[in-house]
């Protein structure tokens, strides 16, 4: 399975389908199995991308504090190193909330609002 990188920080994803991406951000603690039976039931019409979120899972767990800011620049990460130039994004949790703000922070990979 994929590892993508930021800050050093080595974060562990999975993809599946085809189609426009769908980018799965989970709560702070949860890793990809978080999103268990959407991914499978969006994968086919949309390719989904879910990851362990830094801190859990297959992810590194470095020893800095995690910003919200921090928590975007991750899942550019895994899109950039899954070579996907935007993504209709959901949340859940601390997911969610910082989902809700990624339309001003990261306009150009969104491809809904």
């Amino acid at each position: 399975m994929p590892y993508a990188s930021n800050d050093a920080v080595s974060l562990y994803y999975e993809t599946d389908g085809d189609g426009e991406a769908v980018l799965c951000c989970g709560d702070v603690g949860l890793g990809a199995w978080q999103w268990g039976w959407q991914h499978a039931a969006l994968a086919g019409p949309y390719e989904t991308v879910v990851a362990d979120t830094r801190g859990c899972g297959r992810s590194d767990d470095p020893p800095a504090d995690c910003t919200v800011e921090t928590l975007a620049a991750d899942a550019v990460a895994v899109l950039r190193d899954h070579d996907v130039r935007a993504a209709h994004v959901v949340g859940a949790g601390l997911g969610g909330w910082w989902r809700s703000n990624w339309p001003a922070r990261r306009a150009e990979w969104r491809r809904s609002p």
